[in-house]
């Protein structure tokens, strides 16, 4: 999973545990993550949409800005890792975006209401 890698390229000199799948389940208020044993196949999941959607190359903004939304909403509820899954999202957003020519803001505003395409 490039995740990982993106993990452990951020973290490695932080935790001993960067790059590898969380082993805690996790919850933030009301809202429950993806439980462990189903990481590996959510994240499968994940991936193969994202290479059914061609990784959107020379995706329109608007287009590029949904098809991201949705997959960082979904890798969000997967949650892979025990901390500083935001940070390892954004950079695979970026990485995502250089391969479609859009550009990722961290200003952009967010919709008010998430919906989930996989669970």
């Amino acid at each position: 999973m490039h995740l990982r890698a993106i993990h452990r390229h951020l973290f490695q000199d932080l935790h001993a545990w960067a790059g590898e799948v969380r082993t805690v389940e996790r919850a933030t208020g009301d809202s429950r993550f993806k439980p462990m044993r189903l990481i590996e196949t959510g994240m499968a999941e994940i991936h193969r949409r994202i290479v059914a959607a061609g990784y959107f190359p020379g995706s329109v903004p608007d287009a590029f800005a949904e098809g991201a939304r949705l997959l960082l909403d979904n890798v969000n509820h997967v949650h892979p890792f025990r901390e500083g899954n935001g940070r390892t999202q954004f950079q695979y957003l970026k990485q995502l975006a250089a391969r479609s020519n859009s550009r990722p803001s961290r200003n952009s505003p967010r919709p008010a209401t998430a919906r989930r395409s996989c669970r």
